[in-house]
């Protein structure tokens, strides 16, 4: 982990426990040292939020037309929405191109998703 990641998970759990104390006088505390540590490292609250978003690459999908079949975009549809995550179509390989669906999302929901696609359409 470097000292980039370090910083974003202190400040990550500043601003949990700003948002999530009871004491008025400790959240006040809590976010007014994530506001100075962001203030110093040149980051901002979105910088923050956007560095929890991942993805993950299923690369064993059933079929590599250039249309998917219907079955397949129903599989996909119906795993995002069940696990909060979003999802793109693309390409991988470069001497035998082959077809993945990528989920992306929060925290390890695109890896849980990601699963739950290689593991369904078998």
């Amino acid at each position: 982990m470097n000292n980039k990641e370090r910083y974003f998970q202190k400040i990550k759990k500043l601003l949990n426990k700003a948002r999530n104390n009871s004491s008025a006088e400790e959240a006040a505390t809590a976010l007014r040292m994530a506001q100075k540590l962001m203030q110093a490292h040149g980051l901002s609250e979105s910088d923050v939020a956007l560095s929890e978003i991942t993805e993950c690459k299923a690369h064993k999908t059933p079929s590599n037309a250039a249309k998917p079949p219907q079955y397949m975009l129903f599989l996909i549809h119906v795993i995002s929405k069940a696990f909060g995550v979003r999802h793109y179509l693309s390409w991988h390989g470069i001497t035998k191109v082959r077809r993945s669906v990528v989920f992306y999302g929060i925290e390890e929901r695109p890896q849980i998703a990601c699963y739950a696609f290689e593991v369904l359409s078998r």
